[in-house]
């Protein structure tokens, strides 16, 4: 992690987000679910040239530690993190939209 030169500045974006799923329900505590989550955040990562730093996938929310360019506010990366993973976990298990675990 180092201070990078901007058009108008020098710093660094760096941020930690912690997501959690409704009622802290622990859909991450099953192996597929955890890992296409993974797989998600890592793709995003990538497509938006953003680093992670960390990222850990606890049974009932994640910790990810990431860095993107200035350009992008937190609330555009919160967004695509968690739609992109969204979208992929519910269209790979889509009994989760009608039962809750627990």
């Amino acid at each position: 992690m180092e201070l990078q030169a901007f058009q108008h500045g020098y710093g660094q974006t760096t941020y930690h987000l912690v997501f959690v799923p409704k009622c802290r329900y622990r859909y991450f505590s099953y192996p597929g679910i955890k890992k296409l989550c993974e797989k998600s955040f890592r793709g995003v990562a990538y497509t938006y040239n953003f680093t992670i730093h960390a990222l850990e996938i606890q049974p009932d929310h994640v910790h990810l530690f990431v860095e993107f360019p200035p350009h992008y506010s937190v609330s555009e990366v919160v967004q695509l993190f968690k739609g992109n993973s969204a979208y992929r976990i519910l269209h790979a298990f889509p009994s989760l939209r009608k039962t809750y675990l627990r």
